[in-house]
């Protein structure tokens, strides 16, 4: 008799969440009551979290690079499932909260925002993939078992599926902007307008100018990974808890390889994905997603599906 597979995620809270993670801080998530001007950067992972958080940066420190101030940077994007209450005191307000919470389990406030940001499923799993088998804390999978799990729904921060349609059903809230990183790849200075617009921040050419250097995709690439693990580098550094310090430095030293801005390309799947899993995307795409009216067609001039 064959043993039966071991799930190797939980489900907490209705949230499929890793054993490795905090439960506290997730719970926490869960329970956040939101403030009227709390401004929430939703998204699923690899779909322009880093992207999307270093705009809104750049807007509401007047054109601030990131790597001007790191600690700043990210004191004022906490990660509201990973960093708990701890991040949420340290940042200040004009800030931003990042979560890959779905949208219809994102704490609501009819006054604060919230900006979700979409991307095409299938480069949404090769990018997550790419990312998840570098994180030190998980159990690791070859392409075609990390594929399944997509496609069923059992990775972490679940369905995507299920995560575009909670997104698309908001679209039309006044409190939500929803764009697609394909939007943000082909036309950042429009979209940085659009998004100055959202927060109402007054955009002039000048800032404008700022804004789109330090957010450039170039720009990112050659400097945020290494801001970041300098960042990660001082916070175990600090610990006092010796035992604590070296098991997150273990983990740190796991994940040197981890590149959360990588190739930020469209279509990338298509180097990866056989034709038969590319068209169980876009079957399982349909069948959830069908009564999005729309949905499909955001992504036609991409030549996604």
């Amino acid at each position: 008799m064959e043993q039966e597979e071991k799930e190797p995620f939980q489900l907490i809270d209705g949230i499929c969440w890793s054993s490795e993670w905090s439960f506290e801080s997730l719970r926490y998530a869960l329970e956040y009551e939101p403030s009227p001007d709390d401004l929430f950067i939703v998204t699923y992972p690899r779909s322009g979290t880093t992207w999307m958080q270093n705009i809104v940066y750049n807007l509401q420190t007047n054109g601030q690079p990131f790597d001007a101030d790191r600690e700043h940077f990210f004191a004022q994007n906490p990660a509201l499932e990973i960093d708990g209450e701890i991040g949420i005191e340290l940042m200040q307000r004009p800030a931003a909260i990042k979560t890959h919470l779905p949208m219809d389990r994102v704490p609501y406030h009819p006054l604060a925002k919230y900006i979700c940001v979409i991307r095409n499923p299938k480069d949404v799993c090769i990018s997550y993939y790419l990312l998840y088998n570098s994180w030190g804390d998980v159990p690791k999978f070859e392409f075609n078992q990390f594929f399944q799990y997509f496609i069923d729904g059992r990775l972490p921060f679940n369905d995507y599926f299920d995560v575009l349609r909670s997104a698309w059903q908001r679209r039309n809230d006044k409190n939500v902007l929803l764009v697609s990183y394909e939007e943000m790849r082909t036309d950042l200075r429009s979209m940085i307008c659009k998004i100055a617009n959202f927060i109402d921040i007054a955009l002039n050419d000048e800032l404008l100018e700022k804004v789109l250097k330090y957010s450039s995709f170039d720009y990112m690439k050659n400097k945020y990974d290494a801001e970041r693990r300098l960042f990660e580098k001082n916070i175990i550094d600090n610990i006092e808890d010796k035992e604590a310090a070296a098991q997150r430095r273990e983990i740190f030293m796991n994940e040197s390889g981890i590149k959360v801005v990588r190739k930020g390309e469209i279509n990338d799947w298509k180097s990866f994905m056989t034709p038969e899993q590319s068209r169980q995307i876009y079957d399982r795409f349909m069948a959830t997603c069908k009564e999005c009216e729309g949905l499909e067609n955001y992504w036609l001039k991409w030549n996604i599906f």
